[in-house]
């Protein structure tokens, strides 16, 4: 195992001071990891912690505090021409106000998978009566599919969901001076409250470019 050395540690500390009014700490600790595992298997990792506080200076009380956490890794691999990324994202986020009581609860976790590929497929029609045209066929395509699930103890209905999501971004080159971009996405979600909240989407887009 190749492990090469981790990036700067990201810590930060911030004081806010409203003289007479209000005083806020807040502060970021984290940092990122990447592997090489058996010269094949690149291996990303990143985590961050967040705290924010409010102190009320007028009431000695404090107002708000906050917690955050974000979590992710992602490991790569080739399968001949093709590239696959598997994803996981993880993010917590929580305040309480002066009495304790919740204000803010979000929780979400995304695996997804990603795909991508750069292939070649030359190819050449002889024209009647003229010169043979060279055909590049170079096909590059990305795709996405993840599912994001998103839970909170409060606004329950409007927060707590399971999203599937596909995309898929192609760009064909037929010559240097023809391409051709096609992409499409969809989504359904499935809201873990009521199915009558249910929802999907789609989207398509397409680009040409001729250049002279």
């Amino acid at each position: 195992m190749d492990v090469q050395q981790p990036n700067e540690p990201q810590n930060t500390i911030q004081k806010v001071l409203t003289k007479d009014v209000s005083e806020e700490h807040a502060s970021t600790n984290g940092g990122d990891w990447r592997f090489t595992l058996f010269r094949k298997l690149d291996l990303f990792t990143t985590y961050t912690r967040t705290t924010d506080s409010i102190f009320d200076l007028i009431n000695q009380v404090t107002t708000s505090d906050s917690q955050g956490e974000i979590l992710g890794l992602q490991l790569g691999f080739n399968v001949g021409k093709w590239r696959f990324t598997p994803k996981y994202d993880q993010t917590k986020q929580q305040t309480v106000d002066a009495s304790g009581r919740l204000t803010v609860d979000q929780r979400s976790k995304t695996p997804a998978l990603q795909v991508y590929a750069d292939l070649f497929l030359p190819a050449g029609m002889r024209l009647p009566f003229g010169d043979l045209v060279v055909f590049s066929n170079r096909i590059r395509t990305t795709d996405t599919l993840s599912l994001e699930m998103k839970r909170s103890s409060l606004d329950e209905l409007n927060t707590n969901t399971d999203t599937y999501r596909f995309t898929s971004s192609n760009d064909y080159e037929m010559t240097s001076n023809v391409r051709l971009t096609v992409g499409w996405s969809y989504f359904y979600t499935v809201n873990k409250v009521s199915s009558d909240a249910n929802s999907y989407g789609y989207e398509f887009n397409s680009l040409l470019t001729i250049q002279f």
